[in-house]
């Protein structure tokens, strides 16, 4: 199964001085996927003469640390960065900023991240590519560009990005803690661009919203609950509507639709958060939390990252084990009966393959080829060889019955079987007709 990286974010308070790490690893194009290297990008705001520095391993035990590095006394965001080398692929890794100066040592909220399996090609010039559906806007009646600098803007040293809320097309977050907004006129594509105000000392942003390094909230629009303090993550859902600030301590600030503010009564032991039409949460054993209508994949654990959009969720983490479902089907007697294997996985990029655990007791199961009866399926054990999943089932010569007969088959995702599920067959009788000889009506009726 393809695994991917996450960017995850540490923030930590230090009296006056707050620090903020970002485990980002990236790779090196001429280095193979099982030695790979990658860097631990950070911000701190130190406010006192400090060494700030990564310590990280492949468990909350960490084991291993980077070189400290000196990062002053600035009161503003100072960007901190660390190579790592011969990190495994797929691994998940655990990592946290340290910062030491006068006041004593203060160690970040514990984050994770999970290398890729496939070499990358690293960049240090990064670029913002922006696309929209152009037919969704129009030219009529323009659009207020008031306190707006026209031109290009200013997107050098750029760390993330957010999707954009009224006629912001997208904020972006750059290294110095500073965010931009971006717009364009799109009938002469124009473009314009803007600081919002207080957007200042920022780690992390979404559509409509700035995390500071000492743990407070900026935003433009109305809404942020008093007392969101402390916090160390934020996620915004479509248009804003929806939002989640994650505490230090492992819980969580809800607020916008009324819908998703009613956070399950316990929550805690939170490690990140996700805001969309619903809401996720990550506890720190790996398993996910919901409270929307969507409900979770079966047996899904091991988690190291979470997202949630417009009608869909997903979650980064180990393999989810298939579901093979139940399924019954009915066909006529002295007929060929075209059966599709039904099945789920979590994992949607998985080459599912099917396989039958137990034959029949009565007729026989085929193969399909080319929409007809391929070789016989003889033995338990026997893969499917259809694309669609499916098989034939051919029973003996005027053969009724409901139910007839099962035969049972499981699912495998390339690393694990999943339950096996029963296939049901019914058969149904050729129907008789009668007819009335005065009146010449006819009436069909079914001997099972």
């Amino acid at each position: 199964m393809t695994t991917f990286k996450l960017i995850p974010s540490i923030l930590v308070l230090l009296g006056a001085a707050v620090a903020s790490a970002e485990a980002s690893p990236t790779y090196a194009h001429t280095q193979s996927f099982w030695a790979v290297s990658g860097t631990l990008n950070g911000a701190v705001l130190p406010g006192f003469p400090s060494l700030a520095w990564f310590e990280w391993g492949s468990t909350t035990e960490y084991g291993q640390m980077t070189a400290p590095v000196p990062v002053g006394a600035s009161t503003k965001v100072v960007p901190v960065q660390a190579v790592l080398a011969n990190l495994v692929a797929g691994q998940v890794y655990h990592a946290r900023l340290v910062v030491s100066n006068a006041t004593g040592f203060t160690f970040g909220a514990d984050r994770q991240f999970i290398t890729f399996d496939h070499q990358v090609t690293e960049s240090s010039n990064r670029k913002v590519a922006m696309w929209f559906n152009g037919g969704t806007f129009g030219c009529a009646g323009g659009r207020d560009y008031t306190g707006w600098e026209r031109g290009s803007p200013p997107l050098t040293n750029v760390v993330s990005i957010a999707p954009g809320t009224g006629i912001a097309l997208e904020t972006v977050l750059r290294d110095d803690g500073t965010a931009i907004q971006t717009a364009a006129w799109e009938c002469a594509w124009e473009r314009f661009w803007l600081v919002p105000r207080g957007f200042t000392n920022l780690v992390e942003i979404t559509a409509n919203m700035g995390l500071r390094i000492d743990g407070t909230l900026v935003s433009e629009n109305e809404g942020i609950p008093s007392g969101s303090t402390n916090i160390v993550a934020i996620s915004s859902g479509l248009y804003g509507r929806n939002n989640l600030a994650l505490r230090a301590d492992g819980t969580v600030v809800p607020w916008g639709l009324n819908g998703q503010i009613n956070v399950p009564v316990g929550l805690s032991n939170i490690v990140a958060v996700a805001a969309g039409e619903t809401s996720l949460a990550l506890r720190s054993d790996g398993t996910v939390v919901h409270w929307s209508p969507i409900g979770l994949p079966v047996n899904l654990s091991n988690v190291v990252a979470i997202c949630d959009g417009y009608r869909y969720s997903a979650a980064l983490g180990a393999n989810t084990v298939p579901t093979a479902f139940h399924s019954a089907w009915a066909g006529a007697e002295n007929s060929d009966l075209l059966v599709q294997l039904l099945a789920w996985d979590p994992n949607p990029y998985d080459s599912l393959q099917f396989r039958i655990l137990t034959l029949p007791p009565a007729g026989t199961l085929y193969q399909v080829e080319n929409e007809t009866r391929g070789v016989a399926i003889t033995a338990p054990n026997t893969p499917v060889t259809d694309p669609n999943h499916q098989v034939f089932f051919v029973p003996p010569p005027d053969a009724v019955g409901n139910p007839y007969t099962s035969f049972t088959f499981a699912v495998n995702d390339g690393e694990v079987d999943s339950k096996g599920a029963t296939a049901t067959i019914s058969l149904i009788g050729a129907p008789l007709v009668q007819c009335r000889r005065r009146r010449r009506a006819c009436s069909s009726f079914v001997i099972p």
